[in-house]
């Protein structure tokens, strides 16, 4: 497969690792509408010898009219974000596949992206040190309606997931959630208005950590470079929890509503279920 280089990024505010990303070409099994393509962004130390496959895996899945061949792309609208991520220590995989359709029910490019990270290491250098017995998914806006049906698959290992500014669909339930989810939105947000997110919040069953994380004034383009990225924070902090065992103090209880940046506050914080947590909390 062909790999072209992108560019090379300094570690992102939170992180401890340097960052690099990559375009993957041709990866196997994406099927939802061309270019058939992914970036991934991972930790320069993923490349070096004796990390083991100690790097978790994420797929990421992008909103609508932000795919591959169309401006801005994955690599453009979602830089600050997988970048933020990445450098807690994770691979991060973002398909461009299903640029100008809605996909969501019948989206599967990012489970299978997944696959083609386990089937093929050949595809990345850095996928020989990731760890894809430890797998978490995300995505924003369409995306987040697909990562609702992915936190619901067998067979992937998926161990956590966040939905971005999640709208809804016929048939869209998240009641066979059964891994911690973290849901975001914005109390503006006029494309998917954040009713969707609590909607399908309080679809998921008791006894899971859950959370519906309501940013104040904020738009649905909020997780994108030209939003202010202030939920960021919190998403790498959740899959730092949840698949590295990391930061579990600033997600559980009302700890996770502090997590908000750039001066924002929160419109609605809700959480149930967790080890440390059941209540409901308003900011």
């Amino acid at each position: 497969m062909v790999q072209e280089n992108v560019e090379l990024n300094e570690a992102a505010p939170l992180g401890q690792y340097s960052v690099k990303v990559d375009e993957i070409k041709n990866v196997p099994g994406l099927t939802q509408g061309a270019p058939n393509n992914a970036y991934i962004y991972y930790p320069t130390s993923a490349l070096e010898e004796g990390h083991n496959g100690n790097f978790p895996f994420l797929s990421f899945a992008h909103g609508l009219g932000v795919g591959g061949g169309l401006e801005p792309g994955v690599s453009v609208a979602y830089k600050t974000l997988l970048e933020t991520v990445a450098a807690q220590g994770f691979i991060v995989m973002a398909a461009t596949t299903c640029p100008r359709t809605l996909c969501v029910m019948d989206y599967k490019d990012q489970l299978a992206t997944i696959s083609a990270a386990k089937n093929h290491p050949e595809l990345h250098p850095a996928l020989k040190n990731a760890d894809l017995t430890n797998v978490g998914v995300f995505g924003h806006s369409m995306g987040g309606m697909a990562t609702i049906n992915s936190a619901q698959a067998s067979g992937y290992n998926i161990k956590a997931a966040v939905a971005l500014h999640n709208c809804l669909q016929l048939g869209l339930t998240g009641s066979g959630i059964k891994v911690p989810i973290l849901f975001t939105a914005g109390s503006v947000d006029s494309i998917c208005q954040d009713g969707c997110a609590y909607s399908i919040y309080n679809q998921v069953p008791a006894g899971q950590h859950k959370v519906f994380f309501d940013i104040s004034g904020t738009t649905h383009m909020e997780p994108t470079n030209i939003g202010g990225n202030r939920e960021d924070q919190a998403v790498a902090l959740w899959f730092q929890c949840y698949l590295k065992g990391e930061q579990c103090d600033k997600v559980k209880g009302a700890e996770i509503c502090k997590q908000v940046t750039g001066g924002k506050s929160m419109y609605s914080c809700l959480t149930a279920g967790g080890e440390t947590s059941n209540s409901t909390v308003i900011v």
